[in-house]
């Protein structure tokens, strides 16, 4: 109540349904503006962006302000990681060259960039420290010249390595 806008982030419209299902819902509702944004990536990204909008509208910037400021991050921004267990990339059936992994006699770590919104194996490696080093490389090549902004470590029930790999992503980034 009191509010006359709200913002749902989504998952990247190009591997769910979920922005379409939530662009539709936004007929269901009376009352209040919904802006449905394309993350164009997936997890921590999307918090990102609301936090960034939330920022925003704290300093008084508009809804408009908002938004635009969340496109400045998405086109600013880079996702890519190393997936430790491939039967995750077969499930979903919507990461691009995810078969030369999935298919493969021996256990390789696919590495995984969000490109334009479609996940897409870029590179693939048969170890964890290696399949690290490589998404470091390719993290690195994408900042150039520019500094990070934020940076993170994100795990599935490995904080202990990915507290390692964060100290590593630090030093080398």
């Amino acid at each position: 109540e009191g509010y006359s806008d709200v913002t749902v982030v989504t998952v990247t419209a190009k591997a769910s349904g979920t922005f379409s299902a939530a662009k539709s819902a936004t007929d269901m509702v009376d009352g209040i503006n919904v802006h449905v944004v394309d993350s164009g990536a997936a997890s921590i990204m999307m918090g990102w962006l609301l936090e960034e909008a939330k920022q925003v509208l704290d300093d008084g910037g508009s809804i408009e302000d908002a938004l635009t400021a969340m496109e400045q991050i998405k086109a600013n921004s880079a996702v890519i990681f190393a997936v430790t267990d491939i039967r995750h990339l077969a499930y979903s059936g919507r990461t691009k060259g995810h078969e030369r992994a999935t298919q493969a006699a021996v256990k390789i770590r696919p590495i995984v960039s969000i490109e334009d919104g479609i996940p897409q194996a870029v590179g693939q490696e048969r170890t964890n420290k290696a399949a690290l080093e490589k998404v470091l490389a390719l993290a690195s090549a994408k900042k150039g010249a520019h500094s990070w902004r934020k940076l993170a470590i994100v795990h599935a029930g490995i904080p202990d390595d990915a507290a390692a790999w964060a100290e590593k992503a630090k030093a080398t980034l």
